[in-house]
């Protein structure tokens, strides 16, 4: 699972949403590269940590960042669940079968480009009362039930003001990602052009509060759960 840096505050909201707030649909909203995707495995886990209870079905990941057919939606929800489309009986009526009982989590990761899909999914909480989504996308689904939380990029130092020692500054979570995302020291530092604290926080500031992967080439995001496309499965947490 991919390593959260900060977002405790954030991770805390969605579990009150999740478990004190009884919200069913729930979409993580920002921009490509901010840790939408760690955010929601992220306080799955602590679900699973502080709140066993609310999903003792267990939480599944559905990665939809291949899928450019929102009619492929439903088929890889079916596949991390371990199902297989046999034609009969339908598929949309399987999957509320399987999941009628169930009080489960969905994680549907990257739902941005197979927006068309949100009617199936909501008939698909319809038919499930103990079913939930925690949705990561750019833009909302707006649906009937969902609720939003909006995901900025981690703050930045400010380089117009005095900055800590390196020991320090690297506490601060937008720099502990980007010098956790390089593994190794800011250019500026090695080249002798600022100080070391200065360098790092000024390489941090550039990356806008993302991994450093996501500010140079466009948002590629951590690694997935399951490398076949439309993948995902039950997570272990």
């Amino acid at each position: 699972m991919p390593t959260l840096v900060g977002r405790r505050a954030e991770r805390e909201t969605i579990r009150q949403r999740l478990v004190g707030d009884g919200v069913r649909l729930l979409t993580l909203i920002g921009p490509a590269g901010v840790g939408k995707t760690r955010l929601a495995l992220a306080a799955a886990a602590l679900l699973a940590e502080q709140s066993p209870t609310r999903f003792p079905d267990g939480v599944t990941l559905v990665d939809l960042a291949p899928i450019r057919d929102p009619s492929l939606v439903l088929p890889a929800i079916a596949r991390a669940l371990g199902l297989t489309d046999s034609g009969h009986p339908p598929l949309p009526e399987r999957l509320r079968d399987v999941l009628h009982e169930r009080a489960a989590l969905l994680v549907l990761d990257n739902c941005e480009q197979v927006l068309p899909a949100g009617a199936a999914l909501a008939d698909l909480l319809a038919g499930c009362p103990g079913l939930a989504l925690l949705v990561t996308s750019r833009v909302p689904l707006q649906l009937r039930w969902e609720q939003t939380v909006r995901i900025a990029p981690l703050p930045v130092p400010d380089l117009t003001s005095v900055l800590p020692p390196l020991d320090e500054l690297a506490q601060v979570p937008a720099v502990a990602l980007f010098v956790g995302g390089t593994g190794r020291p800011a250019a500026g530092a090695r080249a002798g052009r600022r100080s070391p604290g200065g360098a790092v926080a000024a390489d941090a500031r550039a990356a806008a509060g993302r991994p450093p992967a996501a500010a140079d080439v466009g948002g590629a995001g951590p690694a997935r759960a399951a490398a076949e496309p439309g993948g995902g499965g039950r997570l272990e947490l």
